[in-house]
């Protein structure tokens, strides 16, 4: 079996598994939203 096929064997069958890495997706997501937003707030100064 692939890598990928046992990812998500392990994310149906496994509730940590899952929990942890959305709780990690997450967590980056927001990391590029506040570096987006703080180079926006650096290159397009609003104040």
């Amino acid at each position: 079996m692939d890598i990928r096929g046992r990812f998500f064997n392990r994310w149906k069958s496994d509730y940590d598994f899952k929990t942890i890495t959305t709780a990690g997706l997450s967590l980056a997501a927001t990391g590029v939203f506040a570096l987006y937003n703080g180079f926006l707030g650096a290159y397009l100064p609003s104040v």
